[in-house]
């Protein structure tokens, strides 16, 4: 992640580094996800049920962040984070 600083030099925009690249980082991101899953039979049809558990331990890491430094006070700030849990049901059918 760079962080930059935007201003002008001459009369043009110039954007410097405030930290050098290599520096910083942000925290680990850690996501479980699981499916549990079963293949029922019905004569010669063939069913799959199963639950995908997405983010079981609904980590909210930040993503993405603000790297514009402007006047400072949303620096480095989150702007994007994890998904949330969430479950989803799935079933097919085979015939």
């Amino acid at each position: 992640m760079s962080a930059n600083f935007a201003t002008t030099v001459n009369g043009q925009a110039v954007n410097l580094n405030l930290l050098q690249p290599g520096v910083y980082f942000a925290d680990r991101i850690n996501q479980l996800d699981a499916r549990f899953g079963k293949i029922v039979r019905f004569g010669r049809f063939r069913s799959s049920l199963a639950v995908d558990l997405l983010n079981i331990f609904n980590s909210n890491t930040g993503t993405a962040f603000q790297t514009n430094y402007g006047d400072g006070s949303g620096y480095l700030v989150p702007t994007a984070i994890l998904n949330p849990r969430l479950a989803r049901l799935n079933v097919t059918i085979d015939f």
